[in-house]
C-alpha cells in the first residue's frame, strides 16, 4: 500500500508539477498582457463563481473516495447527484447574471453564465477521476492532468496577446472543463447507467451532508477577502490583490498534487493509527520545509519578484505579496491538517476550525475597509490562517502529538535566519550591485542550505524511506494495486 501511494504521489506530482509550471508562466504572460484592469474584472466574476460553487459542498467525489466499499450503484448515484448540484449553480447564476451585467458590464454577466456550465463539467469529472483514484489509476489521472491543462492555458496567451482582453480567460475556462470531462470519460470507461438507489444515496450523504456546512465555510473563508476587495476596491485593486493572492497561493497550488493523493492515504489508514500518523509524519516533513523557503523569497524580495514576474504595472501588489509571504508557507500546512479531518470524517471539528477562522477573519477585513488600506485585508487572511493551524493541530492531536518539533523545528529557525540574515545584508547594500532578476534566487537557497546543514541526518532518513517505497517491498510488489 505504501509502494502504491508513494509511486502515485510522485506520478500524479510530477504531471502536475510539469503542468503547473508551463501554466505558471503563461498565467504571468496573461496578466502582463491584460493589467490590473481587465484581470480585475475577470477575477471579480471568477469570485463569485466560486461563492456559487457552495452547491458543491456535498464533496461526491471525496465521498466515494472516503467510503469503505465501492459498487455502481453508487458511482452512478454519485454521478447524478453532481449533475443536480450542477444545474442548481446554473439556475443561481441565470439571476446573479442581470445584476452583473448592471453593475459591471455585459461582458461579466455572460462570464457568469461560461463559469456555471464549466462547474456542471468539472463535477462530473470529478466523480469519474475518483473511481479512477479509487482503483489507483494514478498513471492515468496524471496523463489526464498532464494533456488537459496546459493547451488551454496556450490558446488563453494566444487570446491574450491578439487582444481578446478578460475573455481569454472565460474562454481557457471552458475548454479547460470540456476536454478533462471527454479525456476521463474516455480513459476510464465509465459509463452512467442511471443505477441510481436510495441506499446509495444515503451512503453518499452519510460522509457528504454533514460536510456541507464545512465545505461552505471553507468556501467563504478562502473566497471572502476577494469578493470584499472586488467589491468595495474596484476593478484595478482586485487585480492586484488577485495576482498578490496567486502568488502567496504557490505553495498552495504546487501541493495539490500530494493532497490529491494524501486524503485518498488518510482515508485508507483512519482506522490504523499508527500508520495514519506516520503517512502524516512523512507528507509534512518534507511540506515544511518546501512551503517555508518559498515563504523566505516572498518575505525578502517582494518588489523584484513583482517587478521579475508582472513587470512595472503591478508594482503596487508588493506590500500585499509581502504580507502573504507567511500566508505561503502556512496555507498548504493548514490544507493537508483539513485533509487529515477530512479523511477521518471529523465534521464537527472542521465546521469549527472554519467557523473560529471566519470569526478572525471578519472584523480585520471590516477594518481595513474602514481605513481604505487592502494589505490589511491580506494582514486578516495571514491572521486567520495561523489561527487555523494551531486549532487544526490541537484538534489531532492523537496523531499530531509529538510531531511539532521534528516538523517545525528546523524549517522555523532556517526561515527566521534567513530572513534576519537578508535584512542585515540590505541595511549594509551588500546586495546593492546585484541585478534585481536575481535576488530572488538567493533566499531560497540559503534556506534549504540551512536546512540541509540542520537537518542533514533526518533528511537523509526520510529520503531512504521513499525509496525503499518507490523500489517496493518484496511483500507489497507480490499485490498489485487492484485496477492497474
Amino acid at each position: 500500500m505504501g509502494t502504491h501511494f508513494v509511486r502515485g504521489a510522485l506520478l500524479v506530482g510530477l504531471a502536475n508539477w510539469a503542468t503547473y509550471a508551463i501554466n505558471f508562466g503563461i498565467a504571468i504572460a496573461v496578466a502582463r498582457f491584460l493589467g490590473p484592469e481587465a484581470f480585475g474584472l475577470y477575477a471579480f466574476v471568477f469570485v463569485i463563481h466560486e461563492f456559487i460553487s457552495i452547491v458543491n459542498g456535498l464533496c461526491v467525489a471525496p465521498a466515494l473516495l472516503q467510503s469503505r466499499d465501492e459498487s455502481e450503484e453508487i458511482y452512478d448515484t454519485g454521478y447524478a447527484t453532481s449533475f443536480a448540484q450542477g444545474m442548481l449553480g446554473l439556475v443561481i447564476a441565470l439571476g446573479v447574471a442581470p445584476l452583473l451585467g448592471a453593475f459591471r458590464s455585459s461582458d461579466a454577466s455572460w462570464f457568469i453564465l461560461i463559469l456555471a456550465l464549466t462547474r456542471i463539467l468539472n463535477l462530473l469529472t470529478d466523480v469519474v477521476i475518483a473511481k479512477m483514484e479509487r482503483h489507483v489509476r494514478y498513471g492515468a489521472v496524471a496523463t489526464i492532468h498532464l494533456a488537459t491543462r496546459s493547451l488551454p492555458n496556450f490558446l488563453c496567451l494566444a487570446l491574450a496577446a491578439i487582444g481578446y482582453g478578460p475573455w481569454s480567460l472565460i474562454i481557457r475556462d471552458l475548454v479547460m472543463a470540456l476536454l478533462p470531462f471527454a479525456f476521463s470519460h474516455a480513459w476510464s470507461g465509465y459509463r452512467f447507467h442511471g443505477n441510481v438507489t436510495r441506499k446509495a444515496f444515503q451512503r453518499i450523504m452519510a460522509y457528504s451532508g454533514p460536510m456541507f456546512l464545512p465545505r461552505t465555510l471553507d468556501i467563504l473563508l478562502q473566497r471572502f477577502d476577494r469578493l470584499v476587495v472586488g467589491a468595495w476596491f474596484g476593478n484595478t485593486t482586485m487585480g492586484l490583490f488577485q495576482q498578490a493572492r496567486f502568488l502567496g497561493d504557490t505553495g498552495l497550488l504546487a501541493t495539490t498534487p500530494v493532497s490529491q493523493v494524501t486524503f485518498n492515504m488518510y482515508s485508507r489508514f483512519q482506522d490504523e493509527p499508527a500508520r495514519l500518523a506516520r503517512a502524516y509524519s512523512i507528507v509534512n516533513y518534507f511540506l515544511t520545509r518546501a512551503t517555508f523557503g518559498g515563504a523566505a523569497v516572498l518575505l525578502i524580495y517582494p518588489v523584484e519578484i513583482i517587478r521579475l514576474l508582472l513587470g512595472e504595472e503591478w508594482i503596487a501588489a508588493a506590500p500585499i505579496l509581502r504580507i502573504l509571504g507567511l500566508y505561503a508557507g502556512l496555507a498548504p500546512l493548514l490544507q493537508n491538517l483539513q485533509i487529515l479531518l477530512y479523511a477521518r470524517a471529523a465534521v464537527f471539528l472542521n465546521v469549527r476550525l472554519r467557523a473560529v477562522q471566519f470569526a478572525v477573519l471578519l472584523p480585520g477585513v471590516a477594518l481595513a475597509v474602514r481605513t481604505n488600506d487592502v494589505a490589511g485585508v491580506a494582514l486578516s487572511l495571514l491572521v486567520a490562517t495561523f489561527a487555523g493551524v494551531l486549532l487544526a493541530w490541537h484538534s489531532s492531536a492523537d496523531v499530531t502529538s509529538g510531531a511539532g518539533r521534528r516538523l517545525f523545528g528546523t524549517p522555523v529557525a532556517a526561515l527566521v535566519a534567513t530572513v534576519a540574515g537578508f535584512a542585515v545584508l540590505d541595511a549594509a547594500g551588500a546586495a546593492s550591485g546585484l541585478p534585481y532578476w536575481s535576488l530572488p534566487f538567493l533566499p531560497a537557497a540559503v534556506f534549504f542550505v540551512l536546512v540541509l546543514a540542520m537537518d542533514r541526518g533526518q533528511l537523509v532518513g526520510e529520503i531512504r524511506m521513499l525509496r525503499t517505497q518507490l523500489r517496493g517491498a518484496a511483500e507489497v510488489r507480490s499485490t498489485p494495486a487492484r485496477g492497474g
